[in-house]
């Protein structure tokens, strides 16, 4: 039995010395934990000139924010939040700007960093409107290839008629 109580005892051992149990109380993180502000767009592709939606949730009670196009070179416009912390405004791109930026947001964010919003500002002319770029055209045209499929059998049968009638002539 001797045998059997040391062994125990020394998984016993092994196994409280895997977990950490020790003098030290490892801290908890506080309950519930915090929730940080949140920003949103209506598209992360906008073309130069293009108005979009910025919206944002979780921000302080009429707290007043500055939204940001890469980090304080271009200012897309100044917004108060509502009593329950969430705005939602109209931004407006720069028609000189192409490529990836970052939507930021300057502002007392109550010590709980807002992620930002990166968009592709696209290339070339683009619509006004807050309806956003839309999706390229990447099909076929079905109502072409269908036309050419009735022309094509209309052709067989046309052809295959004309052929029985000179046969049956000829014999």
């Amino acid at each position: 039995m001797k045998p059997v109580r040391l062994m125990v005892s020394a998984l016993a051992g092994v196994l409280l010395a895997l977990l950490g149990v020790s003098g030290v109380r490892a801290g908890a993180a506080p309950y519930p934990p915090a929730i940080c502000a949140q920003l949103a767009v209506s598209t992360t592709t906008p073309f130069p000139g293009q108005s979009i939606t910025v919206s944002g949730s979780a921000f302080a009670a009429h707290q007043s924010v500055t939204l940001i196009l890469d980090t304080s070179s271009t200012v897309l416009g100044h917004v108060t939040a509502s009593a329950a912390g969430t705005f939602s405004t109209s931004a407006r791109m720069p028609t000189d700007v192409r490529g990836n930026h970052l939507i930021t947001v300057q502002g007392d964010v109550s010590g709980c960093p807002v992620d930002p919003v990166q968009i592709n500002v696209q290339s070339g002319a683009g619509s006004s409107s807050s309806g956003g770029g839309g999706l390229a055209f990447t099909g076929f045209d079905a109502v072409l290839a269908v036309a050419v499929a009735l022309g094509l059998i209309g052709a067989g049968v046309l052809l295959s008629r004309g052929g029985k009638r000179r046969y049956s002539a000829r014999h």
